[in-house]
């Protein structure tokens, strides 16, 4: 029986650490962009991941919600953070938001005013 025990603790302390590095979450900081907009132009929004871990080659999505409207905008490495390029096709009140693709991600939504074109 203790040969049994003996074995199963280095087993099951391998499973809880494997399951600590391969969980975490990533914190947004640093987000610039404006707080309103044109509808249908383009802007860029630009922001850092700060991965909680090991990890450090994520790769983000930004999304944009309005209503039933969900888009989703591919952020790119710039300098020491992320840039996306987005475009809001309709006026209202977008909600904004930064998705880590690295289990939990940490951010207070924002909001940005989209505008019809006077």
């Amino acid at each position: 029986m203790r040969k049994i025990s003996m074995f199963l603790i280095p087993v099951f302390l391998m499973g809880a650490f494997g399951a600590a590095v391969a969980g975490g979450r990533a914190r947004i900081t640093s987000v610039q962009a404006p707080e309103a907009v044109v509808a249908g132009n383009g802007f860029d929004m630009k922001f850092v991941v700060k991965p909680e871990g090991g990890r450090r080659d994520v790769e983000p999505v930004v999304t944009a919600t309005l209503d039933d409207t969900e888009l989703v905008f591919t952020a790119v490495k710039a300098g020491g953070g992320y840039s996306a390029r987005l475009t809001l096709p309709r006026a209202g009140k977008w909600q904004i938001r930064v998705d880590s693709r690295y289990c939990e991600t940490v951010m207070t939504p924002i909001t940005i005013q989209a505008r019809n074109q006077s």
